[in-house]
C-alpha cells in the first residue's frame, strides 16, 4: 500500500520518497528531522509522547533531550514554523508533541511496473520479514531504478494472524455486560477509576461464588448506574493473579494496586451472614484514607446494593435504580460469572444448564452460554447460540445485539475469516453507536483494526485504533490500551514501521507486566522479539527471549508455549547459541498431537546443524521436511515453504552440492503459491544468485543487484543478509571497489550481527585497511558464538 503524501499551506510532504517541497521547490532537511516531521503528521490525530517519538524516530530510547531538540529545531525551521500560538509543532510540557495544523491527504499515481512477476511462494534461510523501520540514508529512487513492489504480508502476517488468535482466546472474544455510561453521570467523576476488589468474609461451599460474583455484581453496578470508570472484574482477577484467593486489604497492598491501577477509589467489599440476614461492608480507599459504608439485606447481592448506594452518593452521584430482589435471576448469573471468573467452565456450565428454561432464553444467559462453549473449544455451538441475537429485533436491546456481533467475529477470527469478522465488529459498532459502552466500542474498533491490518488496509486500521484508543481512555481501560498496543505493533509491523511497532510493543509489555497478565504478556514479547530482530538489534530481543522463559512456568496454553519456544530458538540460532538452541528445538521436535515430527522444529534443526558446520547431516531429512512444511504451507502457517526451502538450499550451497540446492530451489518455484508469503520473491532471487555465482554464471551479479534491490523495501536483517551475500561475491571475484559499494549498509550492523562483521573485515582487509579489518574481526570474533566459521 503507497503512503499518503500530506500537503499544508504551501508545503508538500511524501514520506515514501522522504521529500519535503514548499512551491515546487525541494526543502533540505536532514533526515531525522524529516522523520520527527512525518511521525506527528502521520499520529496528528493524537499527542505523541517524547519517548514515543525517539523510539520511532532513533529505534531507541537513550536520546538527549538536547538532540531531540535540535531535530525538531530543524524540521520547524524548514516548515516555516514560527512557533507561539500559531505553532504547527504544539510542546506539551513534560509530555510529548502535537501536530496542530490542518492537513489535506493526496495518495500518489503509482505507475505500473514492467518487470516480470517472480512467483509468490515461501523463502531462503536468513530470516526475513518486512521493510526497515524507515527509508534509509539514501537518496530516493530514480526512475529507472526497480520500482517498489506493492506491500505484501509475510511471515508478519503469519504471527500477526497467531498473536490474533491468542488475543482472542485468551482475552475473552465473548464478553458480557460492558454498559453504556448514562449520558447525564455528572462531570465531576468522569476522570475516576474505581477497582472493585473481591468479597471477603464469603464461606465455602454454597457461599464461595460471592467473592467473585458478588465483586463482579458490584462492579457492573457502579458502572450501569452510576457512570464511573469501573475496572472489569477480569482484569482485578488477572491483577490478583495467584493471590486472588487471598485477602489482601492492608495500606500497602491497596497503595500497591492504586499505583499499578491508576485508580482513584479502591472498593474493598466484606460481607458475613447472620441469621436471615445478610451485613455488607465497603471499605473505600481514597487518597491514602479509607471510610466505611455498611448496610443489612435478607440477600448479599441486595446488601451490596445498598452499600454501592451509599458510597455513590457520598461523593455526589446519583444512587441509581433499585437493589435487585432476592430471588431475581441476576444471583444466578452472578454465579455464572463468578465460575467463569475463576475459570471453572465445568460449574459455570451446570449453573447455565440448572436454570429455568424461561431464563435460559433470556440473551444474558444465552451470551454467557456461548461464552462457555467458545472457552471450551464448542466453536459450532458458541456460534449457533449467539446467532439468534445479531439481528435487528425490538425484543433484543442494542447492547446485547453488540455483544452478539462481538462473539460472531471472535468466531470468524477463530476461523481465519476476515472478511466476516470485519463484518460483524462492524455490526457491533452501529448497534452501539457513538454513544454507547466505551469498552466494548473500544474492543469493536480495535478487532476490526486488527483484521483490517491483516487485510492492509492500513490507513483504514490506523484510523480503527484511534477510535478505540479514544473509548478505553474514556472507559479507563489501561488493559484494554495495552492490547490495542499489542495489536498496533502487529499492524505497524505488517506496515514495515519497525521503530513504531517496537514501541508500540514497549508499551503494552510495560502495561502487561505491571498488571501480572502473563498470557498475554507472553504474546506482547513474541512481537518484541521478532521486531528486535529485523531490527538486528539482538541484544533486545535477547532480553525479550529471556522475559519469556521467566513465563513459561505460569502458563497453560500448550499454543503459546509453542510459540514462545519457537521465538526463543530463532533468537538464540541468531546469537549463535546453538547448544540451547538444539536443546530447546529437541524438547519440542515431537508433534503436539504425537503423529511425528513437528515440520518447523525439524526444519529449525537443520538450521542448528548448519550453524555447527554439519551441513550434510542437515540435508539427511531435507525432502521429508519440504513435504511436511508444503502440506501445511497456509495463511497461518508459521513458516511458509520458502523459508524451509531457503535453508537447505543454503545447506546445500555450504556442502558444494549446487545441483541439489537448484532442485529445491525449482521445487519451490513450481509450489503453489502462498499471497501472504512476501518473503518468496526475495529469497527466489537470493537464492538464484548464489546458485549461480557457485556455478560461475554470468548473469549471477544481475541476480544479486536484483536481490539488493528487494532487500531495500523489507527490513534490516534482509539487508544485511543480501549484503553479505552480494559482497561475498564480489571478493570471491577480486572486485575490490565493487564490493566497497556495499561496505556502507553493512557497516552499521558490523558490532551487532556476525555475518555482517564476518563480511566487513574481509572487505577491510581487501582494502588493506589491516585497523579496520582487525576490529570488525574482534566483534566477529565477540558475535560468533558457538559457530563453526
Amino acid at each position: 500500500m503507497q503512503r499518503p503524501i500530506f500537503r499544508f499551506r504551501n508545503l508538500r510532504l511524501d514520506p515514501a520518497t522522504r521529500q519535503l517541497w514548499r512551491d515546487g521547490e525541494r526543502v533540505a532537511l536532514p533526515l531525522k528531522s524529516f522523520d520527527c516531521l512525518t511521525y506527528l503528521i502521520e499520529h496528528r490525530d493524537r499527542a505523541v509522547g517524547r519517548d514515543e517519538l525517539v523510539a520511532a524516530v532513533w529505534g531507541r530510547v537513550e536520546v538527549s533531550d538536547k538532540l531531540l531538540g535540535q531535530t525538531l529545531l530543524r524540521a520547524r525551521r524548514a516548515i516555516g514554523d514560527a512557533g507561539g500560538e500559531h505553532a504547527s509543532i504544539r510542546t506539551l510540557p513534560r509530555f510529548g508533541y502535537h501536530w496542530e495544523e490542518p492537513v489535506e491527504i493526496e495518495m500518489p499515481i503509482v505507475e505500473p511496473a514492467t518487470r516480470t512477476p517472480a512467483p509468490e511462494a515461501n523463502g531462503l534461510e536468513p530470516p526475513v520479514a518486512a521493510a526497515p523501520p524507515g527509508p534509509i540514508a539514501v537518496e530516493a529512487p530514480s526512475p529507472a531504478a526497480p520500482p517498489h513492489s506493492r506491500t505484501r504480508i509475510s511471515r508478519r502476517v503469519k504471527f500477526a494472524v497467531a498473536a490474533l488468535l491468542l488475543l482472542a482466546l485468551g482475552a475473552a472474544a465473548l464478553v458480557h455486560r460492558w454498559p453504556a455510561r448514562p449520558a447525564d453521570a455528572p462531570a465531576s467523576q468522569e476522570g475516576h477509576l474505581v477497582l472493585v476488589l473481591p468479597v471477603s468474609g464469603a464461606g465455602s461451599g454454597e457461599e464461595s461464588w460471592i467473592r467473585l460474583g458478588a465483586m463482579d455484581y458490584l462492579a457492573s453496578r457502579l458502572r450501569k448506574a452510576n457512570g464511573l470508570h469501573v475496572l472489569p472484574s477480569e482484569q482485578t482477577v488477572a491483577l490478583l493473579g495467584h493471590d486472588s484467593t487471598a485477602d489482601q486489604r492492608g495500606e500497602s497492598d491497596l497503595h500497591r494496586f492504586e499505583q499499578m491501577t491508576g485508580a482513584s477509589y479502591i472498593l474493598a467489599p466484606r460481607i458475613a451472614h447472620s441469621g436471615d440476614s445478610w451485613n455488607a461492608t465497603l471499605d473505600v480507599y481514597h487518597d491514602r484514607g479509607t471510610q466505611s459504608f455498611e448496610a443489612q439485606a435478607a440477600a448479599p447481592l441486595q446488601a451490596m446494593a445498598q452499600v454501592a448506594n451509599r458510597f455513590v452518593e457520598k461523593i455526589g452521584l446519583s444512587p441509581g435504580e433499585a437493589p435487585e430482589p432476592p430471588s431475581s435471576p441476576t444471583e444466578t448469573l452472578q454465579r455464572i460469572d463468578a465460575a467463569l471468573l475463576a475459570g471453572d467452565l465445568e460449574q459455570a456450565r451446570a449453573l447455565t444448564e440448572a436454570a429455568p428454561a424461561e431464563s435460559r432464553r433470556d440473551p444474558a444467559f444465552v451470551i454467557r452460554a456461548a461464552r462457555i462453549a467458545f472457552r471450551s473449544g464448542e466453536i459450532d455451538q458458541a456460534e449457533r447460540s449467539l446467532q439468534p441475537l445479531d439481528r435487528e429485533d425490538a425484543a433484543v436491546p442494542a447492547e446485547v445485539r453488540a455483544q452478539a456481533a462481538l462473539g460472531l467475529g471472535g468466531i470468524a477470527v477463530y476461523r481465519q475469516d476476515f472478511a466476516a469478522a470485519e463484518r460483524r465488529y462492524g455490526e457491533a459498532i452501529t448497534a452501539l453507536g457513538e454513544a454507547g459502552a466505551p469498552m466494548l466500542l473500544g474492543k469493536a474498533y480495535m478487532e476490526r483494526g486488527v483484521v483490517r491490518g491483516v487485510s492492509q488496509r492500513f490507513d483504514e486500521a490506523m484510523a480503527d485504533f484511534g477510535r478505540a484508543r479514544v473509548q478505553l481512555e474514556l472507559a479507563g481501560d489501561r488493559l484494554g490500551g495495552a492490547n490495542l498496543d499489542t495489536n498496533l505493533g502487529l499492524v505497524e509491523t505488517l506496515r514495515n514501521r519497525y521503530s513504531e511497532a517496537a514501541a508500540a510493543y514497549e508499551r503494552a509489555v510495560a502495561a502487561f507486566a505491571r498488571f501480572g497478565v502473563n498470557d498475554n504478556l507472553a504474546i506482547a514479547l513474541q512481537g518484541q522479539a521478532y521486531v528486535q530482530r529485523m531490527l538486528v538489534n539482538l541484544d533486545a530481543a535477547q532480553a525479550s527471549s529471556e522475559r519469556m522463559a521467566g513465563l513459561a512456568e505460569h502458563l497453560r496454553n500448550p499454543l503459546l508455549l509453542r510459540r514462545m519456544a519457537l521465538s526463543r530458538a530463532q533468537v538464540m540460532l541468531d546469537r549463535g547459541q546453538l547448544g540451547e538452541a538444539s536443546s530447546l528445538v529437541q524438547r519440542h521436535l515431537s508433534g503436539a498431537d504425537g503423529s511425528g515430527e513437528d515440520p518447523v522444529f525439524a526444519v529449525l534443526r537443520a538450521r542448528v546443524l548448519i550453524e555447527q558446520g554439519r551441513s550434510a547431516e542437515a540435508l539427511a531429512d531435507a525432502d521429508r521436511e519440504l513435504d511436511a512444511m508444503e502440506r501445511q504451507d497456509s495463511p497461518n502457517s508459521e513458516m511458509y515453504l520458502s523459508e524451509a526451502a531457503g535453508i537447505y538450499v543454503d545447506a546445500a550451497l555450504r556442502s558444494d552440492d549446487s545441483a541439489r540446492a537448484e532442485r529445491f530451489l525449482q521445487r519451490l518455484k513450481h509450489s503453489r503459491q502462498v499471497p501472504q508469503d512476501d518473503a518468496r520473491a526475495f529469497i527466489e532471487e537470493l537464492a538464484t544468485a548464489r546458485i549461480a555465482a557457485a556455478r560461475g554464471d554470468a548473469d549471477a551479479a544481475a541476480h544479486f543487484a536484483k536481490a539488493m534491490a528487494l532487500a531495500e523495501n523489507r527490513a534490516p536483517r534482509d539487508r544485511v543478509t543480501a549484503g553479505c551475500a552480494f559482497a561475498d561475491f564480489l571478493l570471491a571475484r577480486k572486485a575490490t571497489q565493487d564490493a566497497t559499494a556495499v561496505l556502507g549498509r553493512l557497516v552499521p550492523y558490523a558490532d551487532r550481527d556476525y555475518d555482517a562483521a564476518r563480511t566487513v573485515a574481509r572487505l577491510y582487509a581487501a582494502l588493506g585497511n589491516d585497523e579496520l579489518a582487525g576490529r570488525a574481526q574482534a566483534d566477529a570474533r565477540r558475535l560468533a558464538g558457538e559457530r563453526s566459521r
